[in-house]
């Protein structure tokens, strides 16, 4: 048996991983800023119309740096989901020669917002996904079909339904996360039956969140995907922040919007013991890490610094339960396949650059993660 009182459990009430919503904030966002900052509202409704009318680089320029220091809580972070939008739209506006600056307006209240979530000050992926939604009936539940986005850098369904499915699959993801900690306290309780449980539920979950990321392909075309609002998800390479004072007028480097900054399968990474090869590749996963939301990031440490379910299960000799962590692979490395798949589709057929928004070559990488997390088998 375990030492409880020397391994500590990934208790996910500790780190702002709720119960019902997993990663997704347990409130709907907010919809609104308050006065002072209804401009900011205005612009977020008028991007789509100021990117296809060719207005938004004047519009950007002309804007002067607001005091932010009066935002709290969910107020901080519309005020920087809109703020990256701006940023990002700004730089990527013209794709054949990004902007090598943001001006003062948009870099300054960004920046210091970024600052006080301990985030970069880029558009990740708490920005787009993680904080970007309503639910249309605040009764119903986190559904693709009862889910709106705040924020869209165009004005096409195929935006807003990328979106809102990343959103249910981080929701059927909660159940999953809760689970972790169950087998990770069953494990220090030597309750090898809440073990399997765990392990039953996990791969329930993950089986819902493959089935909900096939759905992709029903609202999102590939073909408009690629060309409308991809881009502007792109990394930053060399770009100057104006009248941000840390920088020092240094151009700055920042990764782009990607998936593989959601914290989940890290998580899964974590309590199954899937440990990767180190590459260059790899290393790539710890420098996403970094663009999570900070109590995420621990959350995620607490998971892997926790007790072994994989040892447990190699250890109990209980083919049952051997199969149940088996079949929570499988599941994990068919969520892993699934998104192999749709970057196949949706971006690998059409480009030549191998590297995806947020700077890695995608497709090598997905495959290994895909191969290794299969190489976790028990036999």
């Amino acid at each position: 048996m375990v030492d409880s009182g020397q391994m500590p459990i990934a208790d996910s009430k500790k780190f702002d991983v709720d119960p019902e919503t997993g990663f997704l904030p347990p409130e709907d966002p907010l919809t609104s800023l308050p006065r002072g900052f209804t401009f900011l509202d205005e612009l977020g409704k008028q991007l789509p119309e100021l990117l296809e009318s060719g207005r938004l680089g004047a519009t950007v320029e002309g804007l002067g740096s607001v005091d932010v220091t009066g935002l709290f809580g969910r107020e901080l972070l519309r005020a920087r989901m809109i703020y990256a939008f701006l940023a990002h739209a700004y730089v990527h506006s013209t794709v054949e020669k990004p902007a090598r600056k943001i001006p003062r307006g948009v870099a300054v209240p960004l920046y210091e917002l970024s600052k006080r979530l301990d985030m970069s000050p880029v558009l990740s992926y708490d920005v787009y996904a993680l904080n970007n939604w309503r639910r249309k009936d605040r009764n119903r539940p986190i559904v693709v079909e009862n889910l709106e986005v705040l924020q869209t850098f165009v004005d096409i369904p195929d935006e807003p339904w990328f979106i809102i499915v990343h959103i249910e699959v981080e929701r059927e993801a909660a159940g999953a996360i809760q689970a972790i900690g169950l087998a990770q306290k069953a494990v220090v309780d030597h309750k090898r039956g809440l073990v399997k449980d765990s392990l039953d539920i996990m791969a329930a979950n993950l089986g819902a969140m493959t089935a909900t990321l096939h759905r992709m392909y029903e609202g999102n075309d590939p073909n408009l995907y690629f060309k409308s609002f991809r881009p502007y998800l792109a990394s930053f390479e060399g770009v100057v922040y104006e009248g941000v004072e840390a920088f020092n007028s240094k151009p700055q480097s920042f990764a782009g919007e990607t998936a593989a900054q959601s914290s989940i399968i890290p998580c899964f990474d974590g309590a199954l013991g899937v440990r990767h090869q180190p590459t260059q590749l790899t290393d790539y996963i710890a420098i996403m890490r970094g663009y999570m939301p900070k109590l995420h990031r621990e959350f995620i440490t607490a998971i892997e610094n926790g007790p072994s379910v994989r040892d447990y299960v190699m250890n109990s000799k209980d083919r049952s339960l051997v199969e149940a962590y088996n079949s929570c692979l499988e599941a994990l490395a068919a969520f892993r396949t699934e998104h192999l798949g749709l970057a196949e589709t949706y971006i690998h057929t059409k480009v030549t650059n191998p590297k995806g928004t947020g700077g890695t070559p995608f497709m090598l990488w997905l495959t290994q993660l895909r191969d290794e997390t299969f190489g976790h088998k028990i036999s």
